[in-house]
């Protein structure tokens, strides 16, 4: 059944319409757009051929296996996030998500087979490429793995294939990447991970030989740990000197990552692991503060910003922290936050500020109450928008950017009245035409 949204006047918008599914379906496409969006339902179909054929194959070592992961795996473009969460979308519409047990045992159970020396390997490391690709831009992915038991399969096929292999193949590799992607997108796999006995097995491959194990076991292990094994964590292993370190190698690189993850990504586990006080203490001696006060500069985008603000309030709790002249520095990039028309940044940077500077309103939640607590996560907020209610329409605004402040009007009136409001606000893209999709795909307040 599909719901065209509501049509504003003056405000020049595309018609968008929603299905039952995940994927959004776009009418009524501006001319320039038509090329892209053909190609793109090209893409979608030869997907659908190849997921056709695994979901009726009953053995994943043959060629025609392996030409379907890999044309799966290729359909992903570089740089190009809107058209991957697109795919990846589909993908999980036509069931793909469902699929990764079915594929994961048949492969996994040729392992003492001739077959597997011939072609299992192959197809497993091509089967796991294209859950690791699209779990890193697809929330929807990492619960639907969640939900179907692949997970618990996971963390036993890393015990698994250590017999057939060491920890430095690439097959390690994929598995701890799609294990971080799965728990740092969707939180309500925490418990799964833990049932899993994932504390345990993580904390065996922190000493892994491949240095990429390595650090993707402390990443999933930042989002899995409580209070008090994340203290144990921090200081019997070096986790938090670890995690500052990639922070500052990030940072300094062009793109803001190292061993492909980013400078946020890094953030936002050393952010788990400060729950505890002590932790917050060992960021400092780390010298971590440097590197969380540059994030909040201008040349980090407007995601950054608010996981880098979460930080300051976090390590605020400690007093000695608070008054430090390294986190003082942040106070007037907070205050500039605190006039963001994002507004989800605009709320994250004044609790900030109100904290680094002891001057909290009275609903502003206080050290001794909650020590442990953060604020909404900019992942969080805007994909729960406060005021929209789970089943609230969605509105996607395209306008010409002389008139932004009368578009961010109109966004403002629906969003009052619980609509969901899609709108470019940065022009970030890198041309006009990628913008102009990317909106389809940015949800802000």
């Amino acid at each position: 059944m599909l719901q065209k949204y509501p049509a504003i006047h003056d405000c020049n918008i595309i018609g968008v319409y929603q299905t039952t599914g995940n994927a959004l379906v776009i009418k009524d496409i501006p001319e320039q757009l038509s090329p892209i969006m053909a190609k793109l339902e090209e893409v979608k179909q030869a997907l659908d051929k190849a997921l056709q054929y695994l979901k009726t194959c009953d053995d994943y070592t043959t060629t025609k296996a392996k030409m379907s992961f890999i044309k799966i795996v290729n359909a992903h473009k570089d740089e190009d996030d809107v058209s991957n969460k697109q795919i990846a979308l589909h993908l999980i519409d036509q069931g793909y998500g469902q699929l990764f047990p079915r594929i994961w045992n048949g492969l996994c159970g040729f392992l003492e087979k001739e077959k597997w020396k011939d072609n299992g390997y192959k197809n497993l490391r091509y089967m796991l490429g294209g859950y690791h690709t699209y779990g890193k831009c697809c929330p929807e992915l990492a619960a639907e793995l969640g939900k179907n038991g692949s997970i618990p399969l996971l963390f036993a096929g890393l015990g698994k294939l250590e017999i057939y292999f060491d920890d430095e193949e690439e097959l390690h590799v994929f598995i701890t990447r799609i294990l971080f992607f799965s728990i740092s997108q969707c939180s309500r796999n925490r418990k799964i991970y833990q049932d899993a006995n994932a504390f345990a097995i993580c904390k065996k491959y922190l000493k892994s030989k491949n240095r990429v194990v390595s650090f993707n076991s402390m990443l999933i292990l930042a989002y899995v740990v409580d209070e008090s094994e994340s203290g144990i964590l921090a200081t019997s292993d070096g986790g938090i000197a670890r995690l500052v370190e990639l922070l500052q190698e990030a940072i300094k690189s062009s793109d803001h990552k190292c061993l492909g993850s980013t400078a946020r990504e890094y953030l936002d586990c050393l952010n788990h692991l400060a729950m505890n006080d002590n932790n917050k203490l060992e960021i400092e001696k780390e010298g971590g503060i440097p590197a969380i006060v540059r994030m909040l500069q201008d040349e980090f985008d407007e995601e950054d910003h608010c996981v880098a603000a979460e930080a300051v309030w976090n390590l605020a709790f400690v007093e000695s922290i608070r008054t430090s002249a390294q986190l003082q520095e942040a106070v007037p990039l907070l205050d500039k936050l605190r006039s963001s028309k994002n507004r989800n940044l605009q709320k994250t940077g004044s609790i900030a500020f109100w904290e680094i500077n002891d001057n909290r309103p009275e609903d502003l939640p206080t050290r001794e109450s909650t020590p442990q607590e953060h604020p909404p996560s900019y992942e969080e907020t805007i994909k729960e928008p406060k005021r929209a209610a789970s089943n609230a329409s969605n509105v996607m605004i395209s306008y010409q950017w002389d008139f932004k402040d009368i578009a961010l009007k109109i966004r403002d009136d629906l969003v009052n009245n619980g609509y969901r409001v899609w709108m470019d606000l940065t022009h970030m893209s890198k041309t006009i035409l990628k913008s102009t999709i990317k909106c389809f795909l940015t949800p802000i307040p």
